[in-house]
């Protein structure tokens, strides 16, 4: 008997858990979301799941580096701009922001892990979103230290700015209501940090 051609085009399994899972824990949280329903939208049984990724939690983790790894490149991409301070802030934004867009499951389960603020999703997640904060953050404050504002808190710029582009994109049709041009993060973002 002949073995079975390899299609190309075909989504291997490991990553259609992966999707799946990004979708449960996107709609539900960590705790809500699980295992069975995870199998069922990446169309596995639970068994075939927990060969891939040996429990809930190496799975949400896989989920997080995954995204957050895509998202430090990204950023990274846009750190590299050698430009005036303005044009390097603006680039930083549109990254982020076209990465939330393309990922937009994400800002949801970010929103709904910090209304928890408990349990090991949680705590995986902050352990992703701190170092980011200050990673940006520091990367603000050396290139356009000359450019500041006096006394602006970068930090807190970068976490009020973040903050607020993923409550527009896990709000959805809310979220495009509301904000009519996304596109002016980057204005907002140099109007706060920049004199």
């Amino acid at each position: 008997m002949a073995r079975p051609r390899h299609d190309p085009s075909a989504v291997d399994t490991r990553e259609r858990v992966l999707r799946a899972a990004e979708r449960a824990f996107g709609d539900k949280g960590y705790a809500a979301a699980t295992l069975a329903e995870i199998a069922r939208g990446a169309g596995i049984r639970r068994p075939s799941l927990l060969y891939h990724f040996g429990s809930k939690e190496q799975l949400y983790e896989a989920v997080l580096e995954r995204a957050f790894g895509q998202l430090n490149a990204d950023l990274g991409l846009a750190m590299g701009t050698a430009a005036p301070p303005e044009v390097r802030l603006r680039a930083l934004t549109r990254a982020y922001r076209a990465h939330l867009e393309a990922h937009p499951w994400l800002p949801r389960l970010v929103l709904r892990e910090m209304l928890d603020q408990q349990g090991g999703g949680h705590d995986l997640l902050v352990a992703r979103l701190v170092p980011l904060a200050d990673l940006v953050a520091a990367y603000l404050a050396e290139v356009c230290a000359g450019a500041l504002r006096p006394g602006v808190d970068v930090r807190s710029a970068v976490v009020s700015l973040g903050s607020t582009e993923l409550l527009r994109v896990a709000a959805g049709e809310l979220g495009t209501a509301l904000w009519t041009r996304p596109e002016r993060l980057g204005d907002q973002a140099v109007d706060l940090l920049l004199a």
